[in-house]
């Protein structure tokens, strides 16, 4: 964290792809500190000016991380709707390695807001197959989040991904669930995953 504390005050100029990348890794470092506030705050100032320079390549990783931060505050609906955008991002790019970071984070809101356990099962599979082809690990203060995840589907059978199920599939099915009204876990949702943020 103090590197990219020492290094904002350099960046405090024009905007540029640079700033738009540290202020990506500055929320993802405050993520994994618990200051979701902070979080929020800077995955949006990178996403703002992601979108107002055209940087689209940036934009899916800044969102998720906005959409993580918003998870850890309990703000279900708006984690769902930062998400949205980030596949949104995704998809007007012509590599496929982005998705890994926008399903995984769906599946995290997913099983916050519904608990459904087969579609979160069935992105988190679909993303580690798009990180295997493209040698491409998760951001380090994400992955532990994506880890648990993952732990707990294990202990739920009924939510064995289907095999061989596309991308455009399961983005279809990721997009639905996100833009479904949440459902109280009380109402017999799903395994729900540890909140912590990292």
């Amino acid at each position: 964290g103090g590197h990219v504390a020492e290094a904002c005050p350099l960046l405090a100029g024009p905007r540029r792809t640079a700033r738009v990348v540290l202020f990506t890794v500055a929320a993802g470092i405050a993520l994994a500190d618990d200051d979701s506030d902070a979080a929020v705050e800077l995955a949006t100032t990178a996403d703002s000016d992601a979108s107002d320079l055209g940087i689209d390549r940036e934009l899916p990783l800044a969102r998720c991380v906005l959409a993580r931060a918003l998870l850890a505050r309990g703000d279900l609906d708006e984690a769902a709707g930062a998400v949205l955008r980030a596949i949104d991002a995704a998809r007007s790019l012509t590599f496929a390695f982005p998705f890994a970071t926008c399903l995984e984070t769906a599946a995290l809101v997913c099983l916050r807001r519904s608990g459904d356990a087969v579609i979160a099962s069935q992105m988190l599979a679909t993303a580690a197959e798009i990180r295997d082809r493209g040698n491409r690990p998760g951001p380090v203060t994400m992955a532990a989040a994506v880890s648990r995840a993952r732990a707990t589907l294990r202990r739920a059978p009924e939510s064995e991904p289907t095999p061989g199920l596309g991308l455009d599939a399961v983005v279809a099915q990721a997009m639905a669930v996100l833009r479904a009204p949440a459902v109280s876990q009380s109402a017999g949702g799903g395994p729900e995953p540890d909140q912590r943020p990292g």
